[in-house]
C-alpha cells in the first residue's frame, strides 16, 4: 500500500476580484512511499474537504470520497499536473461559495494515491492519507473555510516551522504516515493526553511519556525563555521518549508534547521550566613576575580581576596569594618569599592579608577566617598552606582572603611581595563548595602582568561539571596600547598564546595562536579540546560582546574554545621578531561564553 510519508504544501495565494468565490494555491513536493525512497509525487488525487456540519469529518467509504456533512471544496490530479520529483504550484480554479458553507468550518486534505479525476470512486481497499489542523500547528491562515467573498485567504501545510511533517530527510519511516484503507479507517477522536516528564542531564533534555495509542506519532516543541514555541522533533507512534541534544548550558527551556491523531491532537503543556546544566569555573588563577627593584609601580603588582554572574547579590570567594608555598613544595627559590594580598572594590580596599593565619587587624592574633579558609582549601583542592606543626609555630607567609564579593560587578585582587622579587600567583576559588549555586558563579578572569624576556605570564582555570564549556581567551598586548590607551613603551608588542591541558600526563599543548584573526587551530578531543571556532564573524561578535573593539586588535592573540571539564593553562609568550619589544605588559582575559 502506498502511504503519505511527507507532503509539502507551501504558502499559496490567489486573489480574486469576484465575491462569492475563493481559491487555494498549493505547492506540492516530495510525496513518497513510507520508506522515503520512492517518489510518487506524480500520481494520485488531492481532495480539499470542508466539514459543513461542525461535527467532525466523515471518512471515505467504498463508492464515495466524502460522506455525512462533508463537501468537496476542490481537488487536484497530480498525474495531470506532472509534479514528478520537483514541485509544482497547484492552483485551484475559483471555487463558488456554496449554500450551507459556513465561515470557520474546518478543512482537511485527503490524498488518494490510486485515484485520479477520471476515477474518483474509492473501493474498500483504496488507500488514502489525511491531514487536518484543528490544533493550529501550521503556519499561514488556519485550516478553516474563509468568509464568503474572502480573497486574502492562505493555506500553509507541512512547513518546517510548525507541523507534524517537516521534510522527508528528517522523518523516521513511520512518523507522519497517515495512510489508511477505506476498509480500515482511522479514529476521528482525539488521542489521550500524554503524561510527560522532562529532565536535563548529560548535556541533553530527555522527555519521557506514557504511550497514548496514537496513530500519528508525537510532536515535540520547545520554547527558550520568553521566546516562541518551535517544533524541534518528532517521535513515532509507540515511542515513549525523545532526547533534545541541542541545548545550551544554563538556559531556561519549556517543553510540550502533542499526541497526533488523524484529525485531532492532544496537548500536554504543563511541564515545569527547566534550566539546563552547566559546568563552572571552580577556580581562576594567574601567575607572573613581580620586581621590587624595577621602580615601576605596576611591575611590583599582579592584578587579577574577576566578574561574577547570577541572581544573588553576593557570592563567597576565597582568594589565595602564594609564592612561599611553591618554593617549599618544589624546593625552589624562584618564587617570592612573602606575599601581600588585597581585595579592592569601587576604589576602596575592602580586605587585605599578609600571613594568612594572622589577623590583619590584630597583630599576634589568629585570623578569625583561618578555620573556614582551611576547610575551603581542603574542599576545593587548593594548596593547603598550613604546615604540620602541632604547636602552630610556623605561620605561612602566603596570604588568603575569604570574602563575600558582589555579583554582576567587576572585582579586583592585587598581589605583591613585601620582601623580594620573583614569581607570584593569585587564585580565586568558588567558596560555596558545600552547596555551589551554579547560577551564581565566576564567569571571567582578567589579569594584567609583566612579561620579562623569556619570562612567564599565564592564567589558569579549573572547569568542573559534566558538560563541555565554551571559553573565550584573549592575550592582549597591542590592544592595551591602541584600545585602552596604555603606555606604548611598556606594552608587549606581539603576544603569543598557548593553551595546555594540565593535571594530566605530559601537560599537552592543545592550541597555539599568534594573531586573533588567523584561526588555524584544530580540535584535540583526547586532551579536552572539543572545538575551535574558525567562523570569524562569530568570533568577532563574541569579542565585541565582551567589549573588545576588534578594530584595535592587531597582533593580539585570541581563541574561542569548547573544553571538556578539567584543568587548563593559558600562557602568554613574547615573540621577538627583531622589530617588536620582547618584554612588556600584557593582559589575559578569560570569559565563560553562553551565546547562541
Amino acid at each position: 500500500m502506498k502511504t503519505l510519508a511527507a507532503l509539502t504544501i507551501g504558502t499559496g495565494l490567489l486573489a480574486s476580484s469576484a465575491f462569492g468565490a475563493v481559491s487555494f494555491n498549493l505547492y506540492v513536493d516530495a510525496i513518497a512511499e513510507s520508506d522515503g525512497s520512492t517518489l510518487i509525487s506524480d500520481e494520485g488525487l488531492l481532495v480539499l474537504v470542508v466539514d459543513t456540519g461542525s461535527d467532525g469529518f466523515s471518512l471515505p467509504s467504498a463508492g464515495s470520497l466524502v460522506n455525512g456533512n462533508d463537501e468537496i471544496v476542490t481537488y487536484w490530479d497530480l498525474a495531470e499536473e506532472g509534479v514528478g520529483d520537483a514541485y509544482i504550484s497547484l492552483a485551484s480554479d475559483l471555487v463558488e461559495w456554496q449554500a450551507g458553507w459556513t465561515e470557520g468550518s474546518d478543512l482537511a486534505l485527503f490524498w488518494f494515491p490510486d485515484l485520479s479525476k477520471d476515477n474518483m470512486t474509492p473501493t474498500a481497499d483504496t488507500a488514502y492519507g489525511v491531514f487536518s489542523d484543528a490544533a493550529g500547528l501550521t503556519s499561514g491562515d488556519g485550516w478553516e473555510l474563509p468568509s464568503d467573498g474572502e480573497i486574502m485567504h492562505r493555506l500553509a501545510m507541512f512547513t518546517t516551522a510548525a507541523t507534524k511533517f517537516s521534510s522527508l530527510a528528517s522523518l523516521p519511516a513511520d512518523v507522519g504516515v497517515t495512510s489508511y484503507a477505506v476498509s480500515n479507517p482511522p479514529s476521528t477522536t482525539a488521542p489521550s493526553v500524554p503524561s510527560v516528564d522532562v529532565v536535563n542531564g548529560g548535556g541533553k533534555s530527555t522527555l519521557t511519556w506514557t504511550s497514548t495509542g496514537t496513530t500519528g506519532g508525537y510532536i515535540v516543541q520547545r520554547k527558550k525563555g520568553d521566546g516562541a514555541w518551535e517544533t524541534i522533533g518528532f517521535a513515532s507512534a509507540g515511542t515513549t521518549s525523545y532526547e533534545d541534544t541541542d541545548v545550551k548550558p544554563g538556559r531556561e527551556y519549556d517543553y510540550r508534547l502533542y499526541s497526533v491523531g488523524a484529525f485531532a491532537v492532544a496537548l500536554q503543556d504543563e511541564l515545569p521550566v527547566i534550566t539546563s546544566e552547566r559546568s563552572i569555573f571552580a577556580n581562576i588563577s594567574s601567575r607572573a613576575s613581580v620586581n621590587n627593584d624595577d621602580g615601576i609601580r605596576a611591575y611590583e603588582l599582579l592584578n587579577v580581576g574577576a566578574q561574577l554572574q547570577g541572581n544573588d547579590p553576593t557570592k563567597r570567594i576565597m582568594a589565595l596569594g602564594f609564592g612561599p608555598y611553591n618554593n617549599e613544595k618544589n624546593d625552589r627559590t624562584t618564587w617570592v618569599s612573602d606575599t601581600f594580598l588585597e581585595y579592592e572594590f569601587g576604589g576602596d580596599i575592602i580586605a587585605y592579608n599578609d600571613n594568612w593565619m594572622q589577623d590583619p587587624e590584630n597583630a599576634g592574633q589568629v585570623d578569625p577566617d583561618a578555620e573556614a579558609i582551611l576547610a575551603t582549601m581542603g574542599a576545593v583542592g587548593a594548596p593547603v598552606f598550613f604546615q604540620d606543626d602541632p604547636d602552630n609555630n610556623y605561620v605561612s607567609r602566603d596570604s588568603a582572603i575569604l570574602e563575600d564579593v558582589p555579583v554582576n560587578t567587576p572585582v579586583l585582587f592585587r598581589a605583591t611581595s613585601l620582601d623580594d622579587s620573583g614569581f607570584i600567583a593569585v587564585g580565586l576559588f568558588d567558596g560555596e563548595y558545600e552547596a555551589p549555586i551554579h547560577d551564581n558563579r565566576i564567569v571571567n578572569l582578567s589579569t594584567r602582568g609583566y612579561l620579562e624576556e623569556d619570562g612567564i605570564f599565564n592564567g589558569g582555570v579549573i572547569i568542573t561539571g559534566t558538560v563541555p564549556k565554551e571559553v573565550l581567551v584573549v592575550a592582549a598586548g597591542p590592544y592595551l596600547r591602541d584600545g585602552r590607551g596604555a603606555n606604548a613603551n611598556f606594552v608587549l608588542q606581539n603576544p603569543q598564546l598557548r593553551v595546555q591541558r594540565t593535571a594530566v600526563p605530559g601537560n599537552p599543548i592543545i592550541l597555539y595562536n599568534d594573531q586573533w584573526d588567523v584561526q588555524d587551530g584544530v580540535a584535540d578531543p583526547d586532551n579536552g579540546l572539543l572545538a575551535v571556532e574558525t567562523d570569524m564573524d562569530r568570533l568577532t561578535a563574541v569579542l565585541e560582546a565582551k567589549n573588545f573593539d576588534t578594530t584595535h586588535m592587531s597582533l593580539d592573540a585570541a581563541a574561542l574554545l569548547t573544553l571538556e571539564p578539567g584543568n587548563y593553562l593559558f600562557r602568554v609568550f613574547a615573540e621577538d621578531d627583531g622589530t617588536s619589544r620582547p618584554d612588556g605588559f600584557a593582559q589575559i582575559a578569560l570569559w565563560e561564553i553562553e551565546m547562541d
